[in-house]
This record gives C-alpha cells, structure tokens and sequence, in this order.
C-alpha cells in the first residue's frame, strides 16, 4: 500500500519559525483505506516516533492529526534545528510500508531556551496516590515572571496529556494543587511518564520556555484491574 507524505501545518517550505509554533503545528497523517484493524500506524518526528493501532475509532477519514507541541517533549521537537519526518505501517503479517522522508527545519524558536529545570515530582506513582493526587511543583526560576502561564505535560505510551495549567501568581517555586484520579494518569498500569511543563508569556500567549523531564514510573491499575 502507498502512504501519502504527512502534512505539516504552518511549516511553509517545509520550515517552522516562532510564527508557526505560536500558530499551532500539526501533523495530518493519512492512512490508506485498505489500513486493517490493528495494523500499527508510526509517525516520525527526528528520532522521536509515536505509535497507535489502527481502529475506525482512532482514525476517523483514515487520518491521525498530531499536535507536535504537546504529543512530544517540546525541547525535542520544536528547538531550532532539523527533523526528519515520515510514517510507517506494519500489517498483522509483518509487511511494512513507509512515506518519503522528508527534512523539516526549525528556525527562531523560543523553545531553544531558556531550559527550566525539571518539575519536581515523586519516583512512582500507584492506583492510592493518583486517586488521592499527588505533589508536583515547579521550581524557582529568575526567568518565570508573575503573571505568565503554566502547562505540565505527562507523555506516556507516545501520547502527551494535559496535567495542569494555570497562571504564575508570583516569583518563585510554584505548587501545583494536587489533581484527584487526573484523567491524564488514568489506565496507565506499569509504564514510565515523563513529567515536563511550559511556560507562556504575552497577548496571544507563546511559549516562552520547556522545561527538563522528569521519569515517573506510573502503575494505576491494580492486579487484575482495568
């Protein structure tokens, strides 16, 4: 089966500036209509893949769109410098099939820097911690201002979820309040998340900086649970 290149907005000529990350950058991924349930659908974004089985469901028009902001560690897929871009499907039998390759440049990114310093969360987190919510903060930087937002990512099984956002009310650390069976945690059973945030700055809002992970091992789901 042939696949179609997938296309990325805002990337005129095949480059990414600040302009385009504050626009919104997507991946619209097309699958060919022959796809079958279950075959596994990779996209490529450098050396950073996501993968998701095919179902009607998950892929309604037989397309996949990835925001690559938040589906990936931002540092990792939005700094200046260049990534290669493809996708690839494996049938049930093992027979693959690939897109073309091709080169997408970032140029001008804010993301690039400043690097903030990882969010500060425990090691592990069970089914009795995430149902409780637990402790995240994020630590004090002369370069998070009083009034700029925040948004803390949790990336696990190649998917990046929403934890948390809100508005820096004043210089230094900043507490998050704990967030109760948080939708973005829920069904994990034995995986490791990667905890990171971004902080927003201006009238319209742009990142301004992404922060270091942090590894969590995360197992909400008990022994024989769902």
């Amino acid at each position: 089966m042939a696949i179609r290149t997938p296309y990325i907005t805002n990337a005129t000529g095949n480059v990414i500036t600040q302009y385009s990350i504050n626009a919104g950058v997507q991946a619209i991924i097309y699958v060919p209509a022959d796809t079958g349930y279950g075959d596994l659908v990779e996209f490529h974004w450098g050396l950073r893949p996501l993968q998701k089985a095919f179902t009607p469901a998950e892929f309604p028009n037989y397309t996949w769109i990835v925001n690559i902001a938040t589906e990936f560690p931002p540092q990792d897929a939005l700094s200046d410098g260049t990534y290669e871009v493809s996708v690839n499907i494996t049938d049930y039998l093992g027979n693959e099939a690939s897109s073309t390759p091709f080169v997408i440049t970032v140029t001008g990114s804010n993301i690039s820097n400043p690097n903030f310093a990882a969010p500060v969360v425990q090691a592990t987190i069970n089914q009795a911690q995430w149902q409780a919510g637990f402790s995240v903060s994020i630590p004090a930087s002369p370069s998070i201002l009083a009034g700029d937002t925040y948004v803390v990512y949790v990336r696990a099984n190649g998917i990046a979820k929403e934890y948390a956002t809100g508005s820096v009310a004043a210089a230094g650390a900043i507490t998050i309040p704990p967030v109760a069976s948080s939708p973005a945690l829920a069904g994990l059973d034995g995986v490791n998340g990667f905890f990171y945030y971004t902080i927003s700055r201006g009238t319209p809002a742009a990142v301004v900086g992404t922060s270091a992970g942090k590894t969590v091992y995360i197992d909400v789901v008990p022994p024989g649970g769902s």
